[in-house]
């Protein structure tokens, strides 16, 4: 999905499902809820519908630089609290450089067609695990957990992939 002037992940899933406002934000609710218990403050009301290829390549660049953890991190954050168009390269370079990683690296990354490979294989491979949407979690390529769930959820997920 590309990004719009005006429109938030609120009203683009409103207006694809045909749902009132009301109906969507309920939607939404249960993972905001969940969210706020781990600390992590979703505006799905300011986040922006967008296209996250160039997000993805930025992770896989900032992976390789030990920095993948933080750059999900911020992704995640300006998309889902400060509603960042994620999709836009200057905004990246605002994020990626913050992270740590140089505009060179960054410029470079969001035009490399090897990451890019990267990337669509990792999308290839989501598909061919029935991946449809986020989060979700693979444990041991054979136990998948779905959704914000409880903690007891990923748990036994654990358990049963270990054993």
């Amino acid at each position: 999905m590309e990004f719009q002037d005006g429109v938030t992940m609120i009203s683009s899933l409103s207006q694809r499902k045909g749902w009132s406002t009301e109906q969507t934000e309920s939607a939404f609710a249960h993972v905001k809820e969940m969210g706020q218990q781990y600390g992590l403050d979703f505006r799905f009301e300011k986040a922006l519908p967008c296209n996250t290829i160039y997000g993805h390549l930025l992770i896989h660049a900032a992976q390789k630089n030990n920095l993948g953890s933080e750059m999900k991190e911020s992704l995640f954050h300006a998309h889902f609290t400060n509603g960042i168009n994620i999709s836009s390269k200057s905004e990246l370079v605002k994020i990626g450089t913050a992270v740590g990683l140089s505009e060179e690296q960054i410029n470079s990354a969001l035009s490399n067609d090897e990451i890019l490979n990267d990337v669509k294989q990792d999308i290839l491979e989501a598909r061919q695990l029935g991946i449809r949407g986020v989060p979700f979690f693979v444990f041991d390529r054979k136990f998948a957990v779905s959704g914000a769930q409880p903690d007891e959820v990923f748990v036994s997920a654990l358990k049963k992939a270990f054993e």
